[in-house]
């Protein structure tokens, strides 16, 4: 194998396709990068779970194919020098790469036995603007738990009827909900569940544009496809979560705040509460048509406060990382906080629209 490619490209690549590798698998081979040249350039990882493949021009010499260290290859390609890059096979166990003034060997492994990519054939298929998709993962990836004993909850479920998607990840305390319009389907009704973990590399790798996205589903296998890549994913088995039961009905506490002021005040809160134990509360204490926030430490207090249109009174207390998570994952100038009473969960939403839905659960106070 021998090929000539620039070095940003290759890097493009080689970075892409490397979110797939896990460099602790106890297989070599899944430890690697697939490199095949043909006519194009062919990069391919997968730890048998998610798969990734990408492909670039370049201009091949000599064809072929083989597996080369992910972690090490992609190292060694940042820090090469601007410009062109060869790369080229001198035996059967090693290759070399040069650019500039730099030269240097890797050893490489045979392709035989390298799995292949799980491609969706003939499955349902929907379409999405790039730029649409990464804000639906972006506003939702962050509510899932990692270390839940229950695999399904370590995933965002989304769900598509006609020209609509939502897509919910939740865990104990929290549930973070985005709906968004998208191309018509003709699908009356379509749902799956992909790992929380694959859309968020997933997410470092669709560009905010207008380019399309395809999304095939079929059996337990999700494939996104766009411009040069495609990513599939096994989905995550089991029973998702009833949401529809987490949302509070009763609101006994409604008001309007200003994005921009509740976003700063509770990120004030939070630097002080970080410093302590996260356990402290945010608390929320709502008097005479004024949000007075507060939280109190071993290392200081702050007390702030915002004008809002209610007469109602409550005191809550919110968790400080919950409270912060859903309000980043908010794009609007002004929110809605709705409440039932000191013991049920805090409900933030869009003034106008349904684009969002974040619940925090209250913590003691």
């Amino acid at each position: 194998m021998k090929f000539i490619c620039d070095k940003d490209i290759l890097n493009e690549c080689v970075n892409t396709v490397s979110k797939a590798i896990d460099p602790t698998n106890v297989k070599e081979l899944l430890r690697g990068i697939k490199i095949d040249a043909e006519e194009e350039l062919t990069f391919f990882a997968t730890d048998n779970e998610i798969s990734l493949e990408t492909w670039a021009e370049a201009t091949v010499k000599e064809k072929g194919s083989l597996v080369i260290d992910g972690r090490i290859f992609s190292d060694i390609v940042k820090r090469m020098p601007e410009g062109n890059i060869t790369f080229e096979t001198v035996s059967q166990s090693e290759v070399k790469i040069s650019g500039g003034e730099v030269s240097l060997s890797l050893l490489y492994l045979p392709s035989e036995g390298f799995p292949y990519m799980e491609r969706v054939e003939d499955g349902k298929t929907i379409k999405i603007y790039s730029k649409d998709l990464k804000n639906v993962i972006k506003y939702t990836v962050f509510a899932p738990d990692a270390e839940s004993s229950m695999p399904i909850l370590n995933g965002i479920k989304f769900e598509i009827k006609n020209a609509s998607m939502r897509a919910i990840g939740l865990n104990r305390y929290r549930m973070a909900m985005r709906n968004q319009i998208i191309p018509e389907t003709g699908i009356e009704y379509m749902e799956f569940v992909a790992p929380a973990k694959m859309l968020g590399d997933l997410n470092k790798i669709l560009k905010d544009d207008d380019k399309i996205v395809t999304i095939s589903l079929k059996d337990d296998v999700v494939m996104f496809e766009f411009e040069r890549t495609t990513v599939t994913t096994r989905l995550l088995e089991g029973e998702f979560i009833d949401y529809n039961r987490l949302i509070p009905k009763e609101t006994n506490v409604k008001f309007r705040v200003d994005y921009d002021k509740i976003a700063q005040s509770v990120d004030r809160a939070a630097v002080i509460i970080n410093y302590d134990d996260p356990k402290i509360p945010i608390i929320f204490d709502i008097k005479n048509g004024v949000l007075n926030i507060d939280c109190f430490t071993k290392r200081g207090q702050i007390h702030d406060k915002i004008s809002i249109d209610t007469d109602a009174e409550l005191k809550i207390g919110l968790g400080a990382k919950l409270l912060t998570d859903a309000i980043r994952a908010i794009d609007t100038n002004e929110i809605y906080f709705e409440f039932k009473d000191e013991k049920s969960p805090c409900k933030i939403m869009p003034v106008e629209g349904d684009s969002f839905l974040y619940i925090v659960q209250p913590r003691q106070l």
